[in-house]
């Protein structure tokens, strides 16, 4: 009986084991960094749509405001023509002409500050694009990097559990069948752990401390023996008493 016990008990470490590497399968630190990663990286192709968009509205203001220059220009020195080199003007109309065309002049300036403006901004927005792209493609590389380690993880523990499993089936052909009907009842009851291990006089489990006659049985009997506070099998074994 005490090797079936101690069988039970490296049965019930295994199946511990194979819950925590479960759990284990579907908390990967991976899972987690990729999903944070894509989340940035679609946030980050919003912002690059967006940055693309504006991008071309500025170009179009750019065309426009060069077409205004130009037209101004060209209206500019068809009047310094005419104010110079073709006509005899009143004076009253030379002034006109001539404030007409310093207007024009400083409309000019305008233009060009406008313009020196919107090309700031399109250089501003293009290198924020840019940096964008760089960091969706950063991105990508790094997610397909965790999805490789995050493959290579799961088949370990799919591995792991694989061989705790035919290490679970294999203790279990050997077990007698009325204790393993116990030992799995008592499992579900306690939550995995159906064995509690003796501790000096207590309970490795509950903690309670055991009658001196009990402890006496568990270490000498052949019998199962049961934790009367926790209704666990108690387990003894001399090298593991101090751990």
């Amino acid at each position: 009986m005490k090797e079936h016990i101690q069988r039970l008990w490296y049965l019930q470490e295994q199946a511990l084991r194979k819950e925590k590497l479960i759990k284990e399968k579907g908390k990967s630190p991976y899972i987690e960094k990729m999903a944070l990663l894509k989340e940035r990286a679609n946030k980050a192709e919003q912002q690059q749509q967006r940055a693309t968009k504006k991008l071309q509205q500025i170009k179009q203001s750019l065309h426009k405001a060069e077409m205004n220059m130009r037209m101004i220009e060209d209206e500019k020195n068809t009047l310094e023509h005419q104010l110079y080199e073709n006509g005899h003007f009143h004076a009253k109309e030379l002034l006109q002409m001539e404030k007409r065309l310093q207007d024009m002049k400083e409309s000019i300036l305008k233009e060009e500050d406008n313009t020196l403006m919107i090309m700031e901004k399109k250089e501003e927005i293009e290198q924020y694009a840019d940096k964008l792209v760089i960091f969706i493609e950063q991105a990508t590389t790094k997610c397909v990097e965790w999805q490789g380690k995050c493959e290579e993880q799961q088949k370990f523990i799919n591995d792991e559990i694989a061989i705790i499993n035919k290490e679970i089936d294999a203790i279990e052909d050997h077990m007698p069948e009325a204790l393993l009907a116990d030992f799995k009842k008592r499992s579900v009851q306690s939550q995995g752990k159906a064995i509690a291990k003796l501790k000096d006089d207590f309970c490795g489990e509950c903690g309670i401390q055991l009658p001196s006659s009990l402890v006496q049985r568990v270490k000498s009997s052949s019998q199962l023996q049961i934790c009367n506070n926790c209704g666990r099998i108690l387990y003894w074994k001399a090298e593991n008493v101090d751990e």
